[in-house]
């Protein structure tokens, strides 16, 4: 794992003309096989170019003929078709952010009003204009989530308990019926 690491870092520095880096001198020093691939990595440009002259100088003089005297209008005009401004696109650019907007719109979260309380006469008048002890009266009459959960439960308890009491039968007397 450290070796593909280092040779890819190698690699890179090698293709970017750098250094190799510094931390992984240690590594170079110890690995015969990272030292085989440096040293197949600084012939491997000349041996390319070696070949690219190789390649070139065993070419058909023919050959080469025809692709001097290759047209180069067509590649020109296909370059000009390529550059030339789509008409389709910004009628889809369009016709996606209509989309969009549309369900953006669709899902957004619609604001439900809260119960009022009396609040919007605090809220729009200020603190001044309210009675003495209003805000204590009206927090008084706002129950939190937790007191009505746990009113809630003791509801429940209640009853349970009740209807357990009236199936359960509790007598001393094991003669006695009811």
């Amino acid at each position: 794992m450290i070796c593909s690491i280092s040779k890819w870092l190698i690699s890179g520095a090698f293709d970017s003309h750098k250094a190799i880096p510094k931390f992984l001198r240690p590594h170079i020093n110890r690995c015969t096989a990272c030292r085989d691939f440096i040293n197949f990595s600084q012939t491997l440009e000349k041996q390319a170019a070696n070949d690219a002259r190789i390649i070139i100088q065993e070419t058909p003089d023919s050959l080469q003929e025809k692709v001097k005297t290759q047209p180069l209008h067509q590649i020109e005009q296909i370059r000009q078709t390529l550059s030339q401004p789509r008409k389709l696109i910004p009628a889809v650019s369009i016709s996606l952010a209509a989309i969009f907007l549309a369900v953006f719109l669709v899902f957004q979260p619609s604001k439900v009003p809260s119960p009022s309380i009396g609040m919007d006469s605090f809220l729009t008048f200020g603190r001044s204009s309210l009675p003495e002890g209003t805000i204590q009266k009206l927090a008084s009459q706002i129950e939190s989530p937790y007191d009505a959960e746990w009113n809630h439960l003791k509801k429940n308890v209640i009853s349970a308990a009740e209807h357990l009491k009236a199936q359960l039968v509790f007598n001393r007397d094991p003669n006695q019926q009811q």
